[in-house]
């Protein structure tokens, strides 16, 4: 099992200044879980997604299929991988503004810790990682339907 242990978790020193803080603190694990939980569910979308337009692709390739039922099939790809596609942008997005409002809220809990630790630095990385993630799993989307594509026509 992961470690899903926040950063502030992790930290000794969070301000005891009273109920600011600490309602700070809860603020900040309720965005954690969702975010941890979010990308989860993100990345097991996307693999199940993958998964099946591979199949799909592997079984018209390698069967002999009437070139109705074959394009019929292509089809419903680009269509079901367009409404996906435009909802992982959606995703990703919600993500990224995730990721900044975290930042933000983790920064103010105690500004002196968060910026000799360098987490700032952190976040940023992670938020690149979530770009580039998206991006390398809709140009693997694009050959997948390339290659069924091009197997159909």
């Amino acid at each position: 099992m992961r470690d899903l242990t926040t950063p502030l978790q992790q930290v000794e020193h969070v301000p005891k200044s009273g109920e600011s803080s600490l309602a700070g603190k809860y603020y900040c694990e309720l965005q954690w879980s969702a975010l941890t939980e979010t990308a989860t569910l993100f990345a097991k979308g996307i693999a199940l997604f993958l998964a099946i337009i591979a199949v799909l692709t592997g079984y018209i390739a390698g069967q002999k299929v009437s070139f109705e039922i074959a394009r019929l099939v292509f089809y419903v790809v680009v269509v079901v991988s367009t409404v996906a596609t435009t909802g992982s942008l959606f995703l990703t997005w919600g993500l990224h503004s995730g990721l900044k409002n975290y930042e933000r809220s983790c920064s103010q809990l105690d500004p002196a810790l968060f910026e000799a630790l360098g987490i700032s630095k952190f976040f940023a990385r992670g938020r690149r990682v979530l770009w580039i993630t998206a991006t390398c799993s809709f140009i693997v989307l694009v050959s997948l339907v390339a290659v069924l594509a091009r197997v159909v026509f």
